[in-house]
């Protein structure tokens, strides 16, 4: 076994791996298609749109924010922090809820966060992530 396939095992078997990110395995292809990393993002200007793909490591509705979610995405890079404003959230319920690797598009606001308008699955991978889920 090599290449994702061992990270994927590694994943599945103990939920680490010393190996590759899952991501830097599709980083040509969303490189390709204009899709950015974690670290690409901090570079943004605000009211850029772009699109970002990762792990969805976060999933979560503080009971205070109004039933906005917050999803920290990673990649092989870091972290990107994406806000879900509540009629977003139910348009794409089940792509959020049921997809373990993401791409999102959305408009860079303001301190990293992007403010996510679509979101798509990456079906890449047959390993899922263990993400902290609406705690």
């Amino acid at each position: 076994m090599e290449g994702i396939e061992l990270v994927e095992a590694d994943l599945r078997k103990t939920g680490i791996s010393i190996g590759k990110h899952p991501m830097a395995f599709v980083r040509e292809e969303l490189d390709k298609r204009g899709i950015l990393s974690a670290r690409q993002t901090l570079n943004l200007k605000k009211g850029q749109v772009i699109s970002a793909a990762g792990a969805v490591i976060i999933r979560q509705r503080p009971m205070t924010a109004n039933n906005v979610v917050f999803i920290t995405l990673e990649d092989e890079t870091g972290h990107s922090n994406f806000v879900v404003m509540p009629d977003v959230f139910e348009k794409y319920r089940p792509v959020i809820n049921q997809n373990d690797y993401l791409i999102i598009k959305g408009i860079f606001e303001e301190r990293g966060m992007l403010k996510a308008r679509h979101f798509e699955p990456i079906h890449s991978f047959t390993v899922d992530v263990v993400s902290h889920n609406f705690r």
